[in-house]
């Protein structure tokens, strides 16, 4: 290979070869071949080699899976797996006791290859190589299922806690963002994973229990929360501010500097606080709804706000009372910017009671066009005939995954996080999250709208259910389309795998709603014939609350 050629290929991402060579010398102390002795390590390296030209695609067209396997059943690939797995995860802290033999005689081939920078044939050569790093894969992914909570496995059943204390170790190690042990976070990232897509053929589709994260450009955490036991869980949406006019939006100046290859048509906006929020109503008006609503459907888990919709002062004295009430807070928070000093903030904050507080910034700056501002009647604060973009600071890139329930883990993405899938989608697709939720500043949530085609594509890949959230005030200044019935009440959207749209609706005199999500097993199939029983929220029921003398 050239040195044109090698820099170029560097230049494009890295090669197995990058990988592999932080962990070499450690693992050639072994009497193996340099055999990764942690499960989470072996599947990186193996996926990422798979991935590269699809050589996982001709693998299973060419013959899945391995003589050895054919005529024996149709499980007899997937229970040589679990076997293996459980073996391995066995033998796990118990003083450098290499992998099975299995997974040590197939290492020992690979390992002969590993001169190959890709470590991946191309076309029409030796196939045996493809097949070997796919056994591998799937005996690794099936190790994983020990490192996770994740509904359906038990992590008692290897006989030792210590796999999943050690993963543990290993996601503090890595700010969160890995169970790799060896394998730099720079480089590759591997995360418990809930659900597989089982539509379409991907990387993804080829394992059950742990996602593949390449590339450094989104920071993902994962954050495995001590939960209320159960299987079902209230949440409680409140679409604060209930009352908002176009005096909340405003022109702002860009900081000296900044932005410098704007043109004229362009600007910046911010959005103030809110004139008709009180100090610390939202804190009182939550609590009594959180009352009210205890009284009707029982104990409330987490309470749901949506973009910007609170202050950061309000939102930490949320966080305060609602942890002493072991209740857990997912709240867009909105600082507005001071034109030509300051940009505005625009971040979630995501407090698991008894657990770490997760601040996640927005990704993508929301812009204003002709359009919307005459839909939102912002024509007195800004001029239609120019483009103007949202005034904050986007700060660090990252998407927070937070389980608290073996059946429930959670995302949250602010508005065009949703829209624009890059760079948080792939982080997303990959781990597979059972549910995620939208904090949205946009009119009714209606399932014709934008919000509605982007949850149909995360209910079919990865599989999970998807709840869009607006406020009442924000919805309420979308104009309806002329000829068209105003659905200003319609503060939130539902949509579940194989499900319909659930439309939540206020009633009038209502200001929140408790949504019931119970548990709803599924099978997951990976393309290499195994199988798992997976879990996603499904929407049981809706009731609806007002707030004590209203707003």
């Amino acid at each position: 290979m050239g040195v044109i050629e090698e820099t170029w290929l560097r230049s494009v991402g890295p090669t197995l070869l990058d990988v592999w060579k932080p962990i070499l010398p450690r693992l050639q102390e072994g009497t193996t071949r340099a055999v990764p002795d942690w499960p989470p390590d072996l599947f990186a390296l193996t996926a990422f080699a798979l991935r590269r030209e699809s050589l996982y695609v001709r693998v299973l067209s060419a013959g899945w899976p391995a003589v050895e396997f054919a005529g024996k059943g149709e499980d007899a690939w997937a229970s040589f797996c679990r076997v293996t797995a459980r073996a391995w995860v066995g033998t796990l802290g118990k003083g450098g006791e290499p992998p099975p033999l299995a997974v040590v005689e197939r290492w020992n081939v690979l390992a002969s290859r590993l001169d190959d920078p890709y470590l991946c044939p191309p076309s029409g050569s030796d196939p045996s190589l493809g097949l070997i790093l796919m056994e591998l894969l799937s005996i690794s992914d099936e190790a994983c299922r020990y490192l996770g909570r994740t509904y359906g496995c038990d992590s008692n059943e290897s006989g030792s806690l210590f796999p999943l204390r050690y993963a543990e170790v290993c996601l503090n190690a890595n700010n969160r963002s890995s169970m790799c042990r060896d394998i730099s976070a720079r480089l590759l990232r591997v995360l418990p994973k809930h659900r597989t897509p089982q539509e379409g053929l991907t990387i993804r589709s080829l394992s059950l229990y742990a996602g593949l994260i390449e590339g450094s450009e989104i920071g993902p955490e994962y954050h495995q929360a001590p939960g209320k036991e159960g299987l079902c869980s209230n949440v409680l949406i409140v679409p604060w501010p209930l009352v908002m006019g176009p005096s909340t939006f405003a022109a702002s100046k860009a900081i000296p500097g900044e932005m410098r290859n704007m043109a004229s048509p362009f600007g910046f906006f911010t959005v103030g606080r809110n004139p008709h929020e009180k100090d610390g109503a939202v804190v009182t008006a939550i609590l009594d709804l959180i009352k009210k609503a205890e009284q009707d459907v029982g104990p409330i888990d987490t309470v749901v706000l949506p973009e910007a919709a609170v202050s950061r002062v309000n939102a930490l004295d949320l966080v305060e009372v609602l942890d002493a009430m072991e209740i857990n807070l997912i709240a867009g928070v909105g600082t507005p910017a001071e034109p030509e000093k300051q940009h505005g903030e625009n971040f979630v904050l995501i407090a698991v009671a008894g657990s770490n507080v997760v601040h996640q910034d927005k990704q993508h700056r929301w812009k204003l066009d002709a359009g919307q501002i005459r839909q939102y009647s912002l024509g007195s604060r800004l001029d239609p005939g120019r483009t103007w973009w949202e005034h904050i600071d986007l700060g660090s890139r990252k998407v927070a995954f937070t389980q608290t329930q073996p059946w429930l883990s959670t995302c949250v993405l602010i508005c065009e996080d949703l829209a624009r899938p890059d760079p948080a989608g792939d982080a997303i697709r990959a781990v597979g999250p059972s549910l995620t939720i939208a904090l949205l500043m946009d009119g009714p949530q209606t399932r014709v709208r934008w919000g509605g085609r982007h949850a149909t594509t995360l209910a079919e890949d990865p599989g999970c259910s998807v709840l869009t959230l607006t406020s009442l005030g924000m919805s309420q200044m979308s104009r309806p389309q002329s000829g068209q019935p105003d659905r200003s009440r319609v503060v939130a959207l539902w949509k579940e795998e194989d499900q319909d749209f659930v439309e939540v609706e206020l009633p009038a005199g209502k200001h929140a709603a408790v949504l019931s999500l119970t548990v709803k097993k599924c099978v997951d199939w990976a393309a290499d014939g195994r199988h798992r029983v997976a879990a996603v929220p499904s929407l049981s029921g809706v009731r609806y609350f007002s707030i004590p003398g209203g707003v």
